[in-house]
């Protein structure tokens, strides 16, 4: 995005472990839109949402089949025979599948779900909306200690 807006600040953020606030500022920069506005900061974080579902998706086709965590992957078509996987995200609602066909896995999960452009990304309100309509499940695999 630095790239394209043309503004080499915006990269500083790439680092942050929460860059979130930044972006809703800067998207209030160039739109105008104001982000202590209730009405604006939806629209605001619902374009935040969106920017980074068409990163994802477009970083997803740049690495195609270079999978980083290939044997992960593969061991979990090998769980597949036996369990139905579910993919539960806080990725923008409609991104996780382009990504997973864009790296070669779209027949690998049984359910997505995906966080809505409406709510907070928060992992584990994806995961109790999975688990209110199916069960809990068996086994979770996360991607930090807090998870497990």
């Amino acid at each position: 995005m630095a790239v394209l807006l043309q503004d080499p600040s915006i990269k500083k953020l790439a680092g942050k472990e929460n860059y979130f606030p930044e972006v809703i500022k800067i998207i209030s920069m160039y739109t105008g839109l104001k982000p202590n506005k209730q009405e604006d900061k939806e629209i605001l974080v619902r374009w935040g949402r969106s920017l980074f579902s068409f990163m994802s998706i477009g970083a997803a086709n740049k690495l195609g089949q270079e999978i980083l965590f290939k044997d992960f992957a593969e061991y979990l078509k090998e769980l597949k025979s036996r369990f139905k996987l579910a993919l539960v995200t806080t990725q923008p609602q409609h991104s996780a599948k382009p990504i997973l066909s864009a790296l070669g896995y779209a027949e690998l999960f049984d359910y997505v779900y995906e966080s809505s452009f409406y709510e907070k990304p928060d992992k584990f309100l994806v995961l109790k909306r999975f688990v209110n309509e199916n069960s809990k499940p068996l086994f979770y695999i996360g991607n930090s200690k807090e998870d497990i």
